[in-house]
């Protein structure tokens, strides 16, 4: 039996989960290139700028693009990306987004984590904010 979630409840009664190799997203999202998941970023993907208070999709802009690739190559070959820390360039907005994107493709084992609790809530935050 499927059962509706609101805001606050308690996960205390069975909930339906998709099959392994489910997509959650639709069609135009679901391939597996840099192409779908820069569609996503920026037909999908909120951000919060706290310099202007506004909320505005990721940008389609080439540095996005270039950053989609490189994400998406070391993801597949399984290889680490080093990115220095930027400002005002909606990286780790982007970053949350692609890694949202692949959990939402299949079931797998993802997880979000920073160095300390404070800065993995941040990175949950930004998760949250963005699908809502």
């Amino acid at each position: 039996m499927e059962q509706l979630l609101t805001r606050g409840t308690k996960l205390d009664f069975p909930v339906a989960i998709p099959e392994p190799s489910e997509c959650l997203w639709p069609e135009a999202y679901s391939e597996d290139t840099a192409e779908c998941a820069f569609r996503f970023l920026t037909e999908c993907w909120w951000t919060w700028d706290s310099a202007t208070q506004e909320v505005n999709l990721v940008p389609k802009k080439d540095f996005i693009g270039h950053f989609v690739e490189e994400w998406i190559n070391a993801f597949q070959n399984r290889q680490p990306l080093i990115i220095e820390k930027s400002r005002r360039m909606v990286i780790s907005w982007a970053s949350r987004g692609l890694e949202t994107w692949v959990m939402g493709k299949k079931r797998g084992s993802s997880i979000l984590v920073d160095q300390t609790h404070e800065a993995s809530s941040e990175h949950l935050w930004r998760c949250h904010f963005a699908l809502e």
